[in-house]
């Protein structure tokens, strides 16, 4: 009797089982991108458009993306301040703060501008599916919020992590934490799947990767 109710639950289950579908943006845009923003990212050059250039020849208006981003915590006004990084390496880890806000940073590519500062980076080589973890992180991997707080119900995620760091066989063992081990799993979280990029981002001109 109780397998026959359980095969009754199942099939009604998959009867009524909603499909994604990815959501549609008008104009191409999520709703959250303004207009002035859309307007910024359908110009032909939006380098044109900066407030300061950054470039490692001279030629803009500094040599280091930190020069820059000093300048930027001088300006008057809290209106969108577009910082253009032209295309180079820059040895560089930038931190903004919490106080310097509305800031956009803009370069002229991937693998072209390459800000290898980055906590996301090892062995001066960018790495766009995983993060090289240095052994300077603690083998927990996390911290808690406040006490046992959302422990159980967020949901933190590492996948294909390389580096001294980057062991799980010590991080912590909230429910909410997750190794990801299968490609599959980790598409999920895409530019593709995850934002749906690919109805939207291509009419923007900013390159994007869109699976791993």
């Amino acid at each position: 009797m109780s397998n026959n109710v359980s095969k009754l639950i199942s099939n009604t289950l998959s009867l009524n089982k909603v499909t994604y579908k990815p959501p549609s943006f008008k104009d191409g845009f999520p709703f959250w991108v303004k207009p002035g923003d859309r307007k910024l990212l359908q110009t032909p050059s939006p380098a044109s458009r900066a407030n300061i250039v950054v470039a490692k020849d001279g030629s803009g208006n500094f040599k280091t993306i930190k020069e820059a981003v000093t300048a930027a915590s001088k300006r008057s006004g809290t209106g969108r301040y577009v910082i253009y990084i032209k295309s180079g390496t820059y040895n560089e880890n930038i931190e903004l703060g919490t106080k310097l806000k509305n800031i956009m940073f803009l370069g002229d590519g991937m693998g072209t501008t390459i800000v290898t500062g980055s906590r996301s980076v090892g062995g001066g080589s960018t790495t766009f599916k995983s993060a090289t973890v240095g052994n300077l992180i603690n083998p927990a991997g996390w911290m808690e919020w406040s006490g046992n707080f959302a422990l159980n119900t967020l949901y933190y995620a590492e996948y294909a992590n390389t580096g001294p760091g980057s062991s799980t066989a010590n991080r912590v063992k909230w429910r909410g934490h997750h190794v990801l081990t299968s490609a599959t799993d980790a598409n999920k979280f895409t530019v593709e799947n995850f934002l749906a990029g690919s109805s939207w981002l291509p009419t923007t001109g900013v390159p994007f990767t869109p699976g791993l």
